[in-house]
């Protein structure tokens, strides 16, 4: 007796997001430019917590070598952003995937939920090697 012929399932290989240069990125989401959003909003001034908490990473790592050390100070960052904010909630690490993508996220913010739901919005990548120079020093002055 004959096997049944089965349907090819799509074997075509999820590419990983991070794996994209902005040249990619832009082609693959159809894009030629972006345009910078302007939020009018009050600065947050920053809590004594936090600045305990940014003092004591000072003194005990450093900030600005490694990635890891890197996260510290985003970890510090985020969680004051968003803590008066309890209907959000920053997910580090989540996978993300579609159709086509696939990869994992650094730091995600979406509905305080038990799992991930849209509207969601990627907010920061560690690894980028000006991080330290360009962004860092926002938040020392």
């Amino acid at each position: 007796m004959a096997k049944p012929i089965m349907p090819k399932e799509n074997t075509k290989k999820k590419r990983n997001f991070s794996s994209f240069k902005n040249d990619e990125a832009f082609r693959e989401l159809n894009l030629e430019n972006l345009i910078p959003w302007e939020i009018d909003t009050e600065p947050l001034i920053p809590t004594a917590f936090f600045q305990e908490r940014l003092d004591r990473l000072q003194d005990s790592f450093d900030l600005s070598s490694y990635e890891e050390s890197k996260k510290l100070l985003i970890d510090a960052i985020c969680e004051e952003a968003i803590h008066k904010f309890k209907q959000l909630k920053i997910w580090k690490g989540a996978p993300l995937s579609s159709d086509r993508l696939t990869g994992y996220v650094d730091y995600l913010i979406a509905a305080r939920k038990r799992y991930i739901d849209k509207p969601m919005l990627c907010i920061i990548e560690a690894k980028k090697t000006t991080f330290s120079r360009d962004w860092l020093n926002v938040w020392w002055k």
